[in-house]
């Protein structure tokens, strides 16, 4: 059986109104990098290569190994981003950052929500006990333990005093 991941899923793609959502959670790196590319091309980039530490090359063609790299972002970003990238950060390391602390706040979001819509009474919602509640979520999101569940559940949502703007 194969499962198609849902939006919220920890390894799933990150959208814009996530990074508007969870802005706090996004590391220094990672603000550099959608402000430099703008939220469009950087979120593209954060998506594709997470995790990932290149050297931005200077140029299209400097060597072979900086135009097979150009030709690469290219293809993710495109041109003018890149010029963009090979402008500020040419011949520099670039730390691509994975942004898990986002994705895994972004699941547990989602997870308490479900949780208050299974909890809620009706009409509003389905009047689970929370065991029976908890059994839901965790038949929705394996693999994820009962445990890992209920500290999601029970453990309060801190919100930044101001978020950050990009």
């Amino acid at each position: 059986m194969t499962r198609t991941l849902l939006p919220h899923h920890p390894v799933s793609p990150i959208r814009e109104e996530d990074l508007y959502a969870f802005a706090h959670l996004v590391p220094p790196s990672g603000v550099r990098l959608l402000a430099l590319l703008g939220v469009h091309d950087g979120l593209r980039l954060l998506n594709v290569w997470p995790g990932v530490q290149i050297v931005v090359p200077k140029g299209p063609c400097n060597n072979a190994g900086g135009a097979r790299r150009w030709a690469q972002i290219v293809a993710i970003v495109g041109a003018p981003a890149t010029l963009k990238l090979a402008d500020k950060l040419g011949g520099e390391c670039l730390d691509v950052p994975t942004l898990d602390d986002l994705r895994k706040e972004r699941r547990n979001s989602v997870i308490r929500a479900q949780f208050d819509q299974l909890t809620a009474s009706a009409p509003h919602g389905q009047g689970l006990s929370k065991a029976a509640a908890v059994l839901e979520l965790n038949l929705l999101h394996a693999p994820i333990t009962w445990r890992q569940l209920e500290i999601i559940i029970d453990r309060p949502v801190l919100k930044p005093l101001q978020p950050i703007l990009f």
